[in-house]
């Protein structure tokens, strides 16, 4: 009992000496103010703090981002439960810098916060810490990944250029003093350059890399990035030596599947298709995960298809569908047999296989484009039943005859007027446009709000009466007309079919209604003919365009761009449109429509004005998502420009709800933008002709096979015959 009194007496004597040491100035009071910050702060705070936080990661890292497997860089999402242990770890660190400054947990508490704010995406508040821990303790055991999570955060923030001058600056010294971050900075510069598409000096960096003994299994993942780099330059010998390279480092099991599954595909893209077979099959034998296995029994699929095996392709197409649903692999099978259709004109059955590949694993990357690609097919079938309709109506009706058509057409009617100084284009737009919306005050450009008044109901109702309109056989021409661009624009602008997009172009050219769209066309036929290498057509289309519409945009922008046009002055409205438009490309909508709403205030007489009120209410309405503030600049539009271009765009849109056009379509001046080069399957050859035959000789039995949601109905309109011309010498 006396032995418990003394040992509690001594240990209050003792708290109390360093107390009072605490309080006393010199050496020896620091030493001991700093043991005991050290002693207090780890167990009242540290340690408990230091837990959570690896609680917290351990958590997070088990939803890995879905592009982890493409991108070593790719940021991880905290979901709440995260987030809620982090909050708890942001209130104990931060007690240590405020309670225990002098402790040496000082720069973990820094790192902590630090890495919270990066992992929670608050870019400017994690850059802050790492930047405090770099000033202050360039000693600490966590200075390394803190330059490395400085970079990182960088990268997320897409300041790029500082990024890689902040890498070009540590790297010597990291070579010297941690060289596993000197590879990982080493990484993050390969996937800047390659998300620039500087694929050049990304490979360089990645080689860089590659000599440094480091970690090996970074090492792997910079083998694996430089085969990727090479694939998608379509470098397939190169890629098949990175990816073989893989496998002489120490990558895990996962990497090392997806290095030994691409190593395959590009021994198909080089044509060894029957080695790549083998190498599926063995891996086939030794795999035993299902997810895996549905990869492989893909890849077998396609490589049957590329080796014109077509029966033996759709049975393994099949095969993954019926063995594997609603994963990856059968949305990426219904995606290439959609492609399979496609490259053969069969449009109806591409966009029933999209239909299906978009619907059935919604994680999958190709879920987005199989969406687009579906869009793509409906507006293009749509455009052709539209054509054969008019064509139907026009030859079934006289001169003095009437026919209706739903406010559907209505629509497409003010949608497809090209100019305003066409005088059959404005009498029909008279006709249509019989009642004016009540006029807006100027100074509520300032800011949409929401109004009673702007009731999407009674907005419809004041812009169409009725359902129906009396339209003469004149009209349906320029509908018909109207269609045949549309359908021209997206066999050039979206599947880079050459041949059918001049045949349409050349069709809308020849119809009594030519001028309403006439710079369009022509336009577009410059840029198809200069993309098949005919560049005397080109040059002839040119002299036309220039000749027979000089005031028209395209006429304009054209001579702009080959320097003939030397009265050609740039407005400030321009520029601004132009920033606007850049904004808008980098996803800074804010910023695009505060420049917008600069040009409409500062210039109402300049066509930018127009153009800046149209894409104000297209970015609410698909950006934003906010369809009152939409629907207000809409109703500006069509009240202060009843007849421009961009009015008769929302006429239509208002009135009968329909999808908005393509922005890149409708709101830049160079509304036709030149695609990629043309690709293989543009070249007609006996290879492509024999694919496409033998393929619609199993259309029968693939309908019979397949469980359909719908049905589609092709009209029945033959693909126009396009004579093969030689480039001029």
């Amino acid at each position: 009992m006396k032995v418990k009194i003394v040992y509690r007496y001594i240990s209050i004597l003792f708290i109390s000496s360093i107390i009072l040491i605490n309080g006393c100035s010199g050496p020896v009071g620091e030493f001991f103010s700093v043991r005991y910050q050290n002693v207090m702060g780890y167990f009242n705070t540290y340690y408990n703090a230091k837990k959570a936080f690896d609680d917290a990661i351990t958590e997070l890292k088990k939803n890995p981002p879905k592009d982890l497997d493409t991108n070593y860089f790719a940021q991880y999402i905290a979901n709440q439960s995260v987030k809620t242990k982090f909050n708890l770890v942001l209130e104990k660190a931060s007690k240590i810098l405020q309670f225990y400054p002098k402790s040496k947990w000082f720069d973990d508490a820094l790192m902590m916060i630090g890495e919270i704010y990066y992992y929670q995406d608050e870019g400017e508040l994690a850059i802050k810490k790492f930047e405090e821990l770099i000033d202050n303790f360039p000693r600490s055991k966590h200075i390394w990944r803190a330059h490395s999570l400085y970079a990182r955060t960088l990268y997320y923030n897409e300041s790029y250029e500082r990024a890689l001058t902040y890498i070009d600056k540590i790297f010597p010294e990291a070579t010297i003093n941690n060289e596993d971050i000197a590879i990982e900075l080493t990484l993050l510069k390969a996937q800047i350059l390659y998300e620039q598409k500087q694929y050049e000096k990304s490979i360089k960096s990645l080689d860089e890399a590659l000599i440094i003994d480091g970690d090996e299994y970074l090492l792997a993942v910079a083998a694996y990035l430089k085969g990727r780099i090479n694939e998608v330059t379509q470098n397939y010998n190169e890629a098949k030596l990175a990816y073989s390279s893989v496998l002489n480092f120490d990558p895990d099991k996962n990497l090392e599947f997806k290095s030994k599954l691409s190593y395959a595909r590009m021994l198909r893209e080089v044509g060894e298709y029957q080695k790549a077979l083998d190498y599926f099959l063995k891996m086939r034998k030794d795999e035993i995960s299902q997810e895996n296995l549905s990869y492989i029994d893909l890849e077998i699929a396609r490589t049957h298809e590329k080796m014109g095996e077509l029966e033996t392709a759709l049975t393994k197409y099949e095969m993954v569908d019926s063995l594997y649903k609603k994963t990856d692999a059968s949305a990426k099978s219904f995606y290439y047999r959609g492609l399979m259709y496609e490259q053969v004109y069969d449009f109806n059955e591409a966009k029933f296989y999209y239909d299906k590949a978009k619907a059935e694993f919604p994680q999958s990357e190709i879920t987005e484009i199989a969406q687009k690609k579906s869009e793509i097919f409906s507006k293009l079938l749509q455009y052709r039943s539209e054509i054969l309709k008019y064509d139907s109506l026009y030859l079934n009706v006289t001169d003095t005859s009437k026919v209706k058509i739903d406010s559907n057409s209505v629509a497409d009617t003010l949608r497809g007027l090209e100019t305003t100084t066409d005088a059959n284009a404005t009498s029909i737009a008279d006709t249509l446009l019989s009642e004016k919306i009540d006029s807006l005050e100027e100074d509520l450009l300032l800011e949409p709000i929401a109004d009673e008044t702007t009731d999407q109901s009674n907005l419809k109702q004041e812009i169409t009466k009725v359902q129906t309109i009396n339209i003469n056989p004149d009209s349906l021409l320029f509908l018909k007309t109207k269609n045949q661009m549309e359908l021209a624009t997206i066999f050039f602008l979206d599947l880079n079919l050459l041949d059918s997009a001049e045949y349409w172009f050349l069709q809308a050219l020849s119809s009594k209604y030519r001028d309403n769209f006439a710079p369009k066309a022509y336009y577009s036929l410059i840029e198809i003919y200069k993309l098949m290498g005919y560049d005397q057509k080109a040059d002839s289309f040119y002299n036309i365009l220039v000749n027979e519409y000089p005031k028209s945009e395209y006429s304009q922008y054209v001579q702009k761009i080959r320097g003939e046009n030397n009265n050609y002055i740039e407005s400030d409205s321009e520029q601004l449109y132009e920033k606007a438009l850049q904004s808008i490309e980098n996803n800074k909508t804010s910023e695009a429509i505060k420049i917008l709403r600069k040009i409409v205030l500062a210039d109402t007489s300049s066509r930018y004005n127009i153009k800046s009120i149209y894409t104000m209410g297209w970015l609410y309405e698909n950006i934003l998502k906010n369809n009152d503030s939409a629907k207000f600049y809409y109703r500006i539009l069509i009240d202060k420009y009843p007849q421009s271009l961009y009015t008769q765009e929302i006429v239509g849109k208002v009135a009968v709800a329909e999808d908005t056009s393509k922005l890149s379509q409708v709101i830049k001046l160079k509304e036709i933008v030149p695609p990629p080069p043309p690709s293989p399957k543009y070249v007609q050859t006996e290879q492509r002709d024999t694919k496409r035959t033998s393929i619609q000789q199993q259309q029968r039995d693939i309908r019979n096979r397949d469980i359909r949601e719908e049905d589609y109905e092709e009209p029945d309109i033959e693909e126009p015959e396009i004579d093969e011309e030689e480039p001029p010498e």
